[in-house]
């Protein structure tokens, strides 16, 4: 290439600068863009599931495979949030808290009122991760349960609640807060009322350090032994010697 060939191949060269450098801004003004939407839309997801386990500390679920009613504890949500029509989904992975697998589930969000609301969360798979401490239940329809395998039903519950975290979580209503609760005592009363089973169990709340009694109820369902609710039957504060709240 002689030397005025090259002067023009330059010329082109430096004038095709601009128009690059202009097409880089403009995709990663885009970039940035779809990340602050983005970023939106997990704000208001994450609010809306606060919202939505506020009363238990877990996202309960229905898994129609299993028959059964998961309470999940979220892991991460996931970046790739989809536009779903008018909305958008939003992927993340969950704690199963009573069989510790992982769980997938993608929430649908929907705009109303200027505001992105949820409208459905769907499970999409399952991870088997962890198989220990899972509770196989006998599931002899016709079996008489001894007070101890009872009470050893609640107390495989009590380690499953507090594998992935510190605490076992319940919703005070009288208060309304979630309360983080660490075990004191079983006691080895167990109360029968038909095929549900009940003994009351004393916590300490770890924030407050108020002590509670829970009442923890086991249903038997054909032969299959499963924890179905916490009550709380008093509170006794930290500062005072008496129950100060009575939920009987």
């Amino acid at each position: 290439m002689n030397t005025l060939g090259k002067i023009i191949f330059l010329g082109i060269l430096i004038a095709g600068v601009p128009q690059i450098l202009l097409a880089a801004d403009a995709q990663d003004a885009k970039a940035a863009a779809k990340s602050s939407k983005n970023q939106n839309v997990i704000d208001a997801f994450k609010k809306e599931l606060k919202e939505k386990t506020k009363l238990t500390g877990s996202l309960d679920l229905y898994d129609s495979k299993i028959n059964k009613v998961r309470n999940l504890k979220m892991i991460q949500i996931k970046d790739d949030v989809q536009k779903d029509g008018a909305g958008y989904i939003v992927p993340g992975e969950y704690r199963d808290m009573k069989s510790a697998e992982i769980v997938t589930v993608e929430a649908s969000l929907e705009e109303k009122n200027g505001e992105l609301v949820s409208r459905d969360f769907n499970i999409t798979g399952i991870t088997t991760e962890v198989k220990n401490n899972v509770v196989k239940p006998n599931i002899d329809a016709k079996k008489e349960y001894s007070d101890k395998e009872i009470q050893d039903v609640m107390q495989d519950y009590f380690k499953q609640q507090t594998q992935f975290s510190d605490h076992l979580q319940l919703f005070d209503e009288a208060k309304n807060k979630m309360r983080n609760l660490d075990l004191i005592k079983l006691s080895e009363q167990v109360r029968r009322l038909g095929i549900l089973y009940i003994s009351t169990a004393d916590f300490k709340d770890s924030d407050a350090g108020d002590t509670l009694a829970i009442d923890v109820t086991v249903q038997n369902k054909d032969g299959i032994l499963d924890v179905q609710s916490l009550r709380i039957r008093s509170v006794k504060k930290a500062t005072e010697g008496e129950a100060s709240t009575d939920k009987k």
